[in-house]
C-alpha cells in the first residue's frame, strides 16, 4: 500500500515540503490547524516553528530508552551495548533533540545473537501498535508526559565501520 492511497481513502491531505521547518510548508500545515503532528524517523529536527503548530503537541517515536539513547540508530548502539531489551519510546518533541516528556514506552527483547534489521523491523512493528494506542489516549484528552532527566543524558551519532565490526565481535549480524 501507498501512503497517498492510504491517505486518500481516509480522507487525509498530505503535504509535499523539501523541508519541515520551511515557511511556505509552516503557513499551510498550519492553516490545517492539526491537533497533533506525529515525527517517525524524519530526517531533519523540527524547529520552533513547527513545534509551535499543532493545537495539543508534536510527538516523535524513538527506537531507544531516553535520554540514554538519544540521536542516530538507537537499536544499534542497543545491541552493540548489550542491553537485555530496545525500548520504543513515545515523546513530546522539544527544541532541544530527543528531550520531551515522555508519553508513553514500550520494551522489545533483544536476543544473545541479533539481527539488527529483526530488531529495526520489530521495533517499527511494536512502535506503530504503541503510536496508535497513544494517539487514542490522546483523542480521549489523556496528554501527561512524564519530564526527563537530562542528568544521565548521551547522545549517539550514526555507527562507524569500527561500531560495526564492534557488532559482530557480540555476535550480532546486520541482517
Amino acid at each position: 500500500k501507498s501512503i497517498s492511497k492510504e491517505a486518500a481513502k481516509h480522507g487525509i491531505e498530505l503535504v509535499p515540503a523539501t523541508s519541515i521547518n520551511d515557511t511556505e510548508y509552516l503557513e499551510r500545515i498550519s492553516t490545517l490547524a492539526p491537533d497533533v503532528i506525529v515525527s517517525v524517523a524524519a530526517p531533519e529536527i523540527f524547529r520552533k516553528g513547527i513545534l509551535e503548530v499543532p493545537n495539543l503537541k508534536c510527538i516523535n517515536i524513538h527506537s531507544g530508552r531516553l535520554p540514554i539513547y538519544r540521536g542516530m540508530m538507537p537499536n544499534f548502539w542497543q545491541l552493540l551495548h548489550g542491553e537485555p531489551h530496545a525500548t520504543i519510546t513515545i515523546h513530546e518533541m522539544a527544541a532541544k533533540l530527543d528531550a520531551g516528556g515522555i508519553i508513553q514506552t514500550l520494551e522489545f527483547p533483544l536476543k544473545e545473537r541479533d539481527s539488527l534489521d529483526r530488531v529495526i523491523v520489530g521495533t517499527k512493528q511494536e512502535g506503530a501498535r504503541l503510536m496508535i494506542d497513544v494517539l487514542t489516549s490522546i483523542g480521549e484528552g489523556n496528554l501527561d508526559a512524564t519530564p526527563l532527566d537530562m542528568s544521565s543524558a548521551s547522545y549517539f551519532s550514526f555507527p562507524q565501520p569500527k561500531d560495526v565490526k564492534a557488532l559482530r565481535k557480540r555476535g550480532h549480524t546486520m541482517l
